[in-house]
């Protein structure tokens, strides 16, 4: 039984307003159950979202490769959209990672980390020819290292930021590992470098703009189609 909190006249069961004073009553019943409409709304539309997300996604998700005269590239593509690239060699191996963003026609990639092995025990690879002036390899990692540091410190980077640079270049075991991610190469866009690590900075920075404007496409569920920059088409096989 209830009565109103005004007048005290006993209220009918599911009145929203009292029949004698006219005092507006709450009804918690109604409450409660707009309440659970609208928490049911929302995770309704969340889980439409997710499941078009993977939906999509899914139709990419798998082990795909390019093979070059040169060069063998792998694209693994997981349900939750991230991608990882590797290319191989001669002497070197390539990875970058991210997450394969979807488009009006056609999907991006949204590039998290560049990385480069190179093995040092080959004494022909021209591209170590500027570590020769050291007594080894691990000597150039580690004064390449400092001098960028202080360079860094030095155009007014904060000595966290300057020293977030400090492993993006490693050796183990004879392999040279350079390591760097967009968020790093953003902030060294405009910042004028004379360390021997420029030039990796640059190059770094040139290809995370062409991965930028590479669009991919799938034509069927066995081929992938990536349009690079200066309209030069290359195929991805389904493994």
């Amino acid at each position: 039984m209830r009565y109103c909190p005004n007048c005290g006249a006993e209220i009918q069961s599911g009145a929203n307003f009292c029949r004698e004073c006219g005092k507006q009553l709450e009804n918690k019943t109604l409450e409660k159950n707009y309440k659970t409409k609208k928490i049911t709304i929302i995770l309704l539309i969340v889980f439409l979202s997710l499941f078009y997300f993977l939906s999509h996604n899914n139709k990419l998700a798998g082990k795909w490769t390019m093979e070059d005269s040169d060069e063998l590239i792998n694209l693994e593509i997981k349900r939750n959209g991230s991608f990882i690239s590797t290319e191989k060699m001669a002497s070197a191996k390539g990875k970058i990672t991210g997450t394969i963003k979807k488009r009006t026609n056609n999907y991006s990639f949204d590039v998290d980390t560049l990385s480069m092995q190179i093995d040092t025990s080959n004494e022909d690879l021209e591209k170590l020819q500027y570590y020769w002036s050291f007594a080894s390899v691990e000597e150039y990692v580690k004064l390449s290292s400092k001098e960028l540091i202080s360079e860094l410190e030095n155009k007014g980077f904060s000595k966290k930021e300057a020293h977030s640079f400090d492993h993006i270049i490693s050796v183990k075991d004879d392999i040279l590992t350079i390591k760097v991610t967009k968020n790093q190469l953003i902030a060294l866009a405009d910042t004028d470098l004379s360390s021997d690590l420029a030039d990796i900075f640059q190059e770094g920075n040139d290809l995370l703009e062409e991965i930028s404007e590479t669009s991919l496409q799938l034509d069927n569920q066995q081929q992938l189609s990536l349009e690079t920059p200066d309209a030069s088409m290359k195929i991805f096989k389904r493994k």
